[in-house]
C-alpha cells in the first residue's frame, strides 16, 4: 500500500469529506515497478513525502471514526474495491488489530461497469462515461469511481425507473 485515499458521501452520493495520505516505503515489501508506473509514486518520493505506516494506519482510524460508528461495519466504495483495496485494508487492520470492520457488501464500480457497460477496467469504465482520468492516485480513484457511481445512478433514474 503506498496511498489511503477515502470519501464519505451521504444518502445523496454527495461528497462530504476527504482523506488521502501517502505512505513510506518499508524497504521490505516487494516493490512493483508496474504499479508504480500506474500510481506514479516513486520509493524516493514516498520515503520524502509518506507518512510511517502507522502514521497512516493512526490517521485513517481517526477520519473512519469520525465519521462512522465504528460498532457497525463499514460499507467501502471504488472500483475494483471488493478485492484489490479490501484486501489492503484488512491487512492494515489485522496488523495493528484496529477495532474496525468492513462489510461484506460493497459499492464496486468494477461490477458496475462490467455489468452495465461491458467494461473491463477503470480506464475504460471512466472513458465510456466521459469521465476524464488526471493522477491516478488514491483520492483521484476514489472521486471517479464516486462519479461513476452517481452518473450510472442519474442513467437509471432518467432512462430506466
Amino acid at each position: 500500500m503506498v496511498s489511503l485515499g477515502m470519501i464519505v458521501v451521504g444518502a445523496d452520493w454527495r461528497p462530504r469529506e476527504k482523506f488521502y495520505t501517502e505512505i513510506q516505503w518499508n524497504g521490505t515489501s516487494d516493490w512493483d515497478p508496474g504499479a508504480q508506473r500506474v500510481h506514479g509514486l516513486s520509493k524516493e518520493h514516498l520515503e520524502a513525502e509518506g507518512v510511517p505506516e502507522e502514521t497512516a494506519f493512526l490517521q485513517i482510524c481517526e477520519f473512519i471514526a469520525t465519521h462512522f460508528d465504528i460498532s457497525k461495519p463499514i460499507t467501502l466504495g471504488g472500483h475494483n474495491v471488493s478485492t484489490f483495496d479490501r484486501h489492503f485494508l484488512l491487512q492494515l487492520f489485522n496488523k495493528y488489530d484496529a477495532a474496525i470492520q468492513l462489510g461484506g457488501r460493497a459499492v464496486d464500480t468494477y461490477t458496475l461497469g462490467k455489468v452495465l457497460f461491458g467494461c473491463e477496467n477503470s480506464n475504460e469504465l471512466f472513458e465510456m462515461l466521459g469521465i476524464s482520468r488526471g493522477d491516478h492516485n488514491a483520492l483521484e480513484d476514489a472521486e471517479l469511481a464516486l462519479k461513476a457511481v452517481r452518473m450510472s445512478h442519474q442513467l437509471f433514474t432518467k432512462y430506466v425507473k
